[in-house]
């Protein structure tokens, strides 16, 4: 609850996301320092937090789950384009919506 008053106390003053980004890491580093229950809850979030990330990291460079993803949403991304245009997809439920809403 406090953190997300804090983010959007700093988005009201338009700042770039990297500035509450370093501000977070900030604060989760000193958290990480705290000898209490909520350090240590801290340091295990964070270390699982890195399993996760090396764990995602080698699966997916032994699969290349993420090259075969991209090819996929390319193929697909054209595939929508295609019948978009051919059936004019968009505009008509622009226009549907338009309708509806208006009456």
């Amino acid at each position: 609850l406090f953190l997300t008053k804090f983010i959007t106390f700093f988005k009201i003053f338009f700042l770039p996301n990297i500035f509450g980004a370093m501000i977070l890491g900030g604060y989760l580093a000193y958290s990480c320092t705290l000898v209490s229950p909520a350090g240590d809850f801290s340091r295990i979030a964070g270390m699982r937090a890195l399993y996760m990330f090396i764990l995602f990291k080698d699966v997916d460079s032994e699969v290349n789950a993420g090259e075969k993803a991209a090819k996929v949403g390319k193929l697909c991304l054209s595939k929508i384009l295609f019948w978009d245009k051919k059936y004019q997809v968009t505009s008509k439920a622009s226009k549907f919506v338009t309708t509806t809403v208006s009456n």
